[in-house]
């Protein structure tokens, strides 16, 4: 018999009470006891995440997003759950990160193709159509770089990344420049 703690219906209805509770409130200091049991149940759900041969991408993003808000003070700085959980396999999958900047995009871009088209009657928003912005895409890439060093993702992983976003996106040559002057700062910045 599977585990509570580990089933799928558990994972995901811990993930979407997780996501609630951000929502009502987006950064949570915590007591050491409830920092520690929080950090249980990521773990935990995170194991589960990693054996299971589907993964879970949307509670993994939901994990992720909780991560770097729930702290607990230790003196005057905080401490991040996301310090003990980036560790894990799901992080080191190209694909969810793939998939994580993908979703982001396409939300980014109805979100500004919703405020554009608010006059216009002729609006193709039933069709789900869009054309890539390339300022967007390009600085939604490098705020995605950014966090891929935040959670210790290594440089090659990193730049496999990009190369795959940027193939997809075809960006010009100057945003893609200004990307890998952008990475190797923050590489720089993050090894001081």
């Amino acid at each position: 018999m599977p585990s509570l703690v580990g089933s799928e219906m558990c994972i995901r209805d811990r993930t979407k009470t997780l996501k609630k509770t951000l929502y009502e409130s987006p950064y949570l200091n915590l007591r050491d006891d409830a920092f520690e049991m929080m950090l249980y149940l990521f773990n935990k759900t995170l194991q589960c995440i990693d054996v299971d041969k589907e993964k879970d991408f949307i509670g993994a993003r939901t994990i992720m997003q909780a991560a770097t808000m729930i702290h607990r003070s230790v003196g005057t700085e905080p401490e991040f759950i996301h310090e003990y959980v980036h560790q894990y396999e799901i992080w080191s999958h190209l694909s969810f990160w793939e998939d994580l900047f993908w979703d982001e995009l396409i939300q980014k871009h109805k979100a500004r193709h919703a405020f554009d088209d608010d006059d216009d009657d002729n609006a193709d928003d039933d069709e789900g159509e869009y054309a890539l912005d390339s300022h967007v895409t390009a600085m939604l890439l490098e705020f995605s770089v950014n966090r891929m060093v935040h959670w210790r993702r290594p440089l090659a992983f990193i730049q496999q990344f990009v190369a795959r976003i940027v193939e997809q996106t075809k960006l010009s040559a100057p945003q893609v420049q200004k990307l890998k002057d952008s990475i190797v700062a923050m590489m720089l910045q993050t090894h001081q």
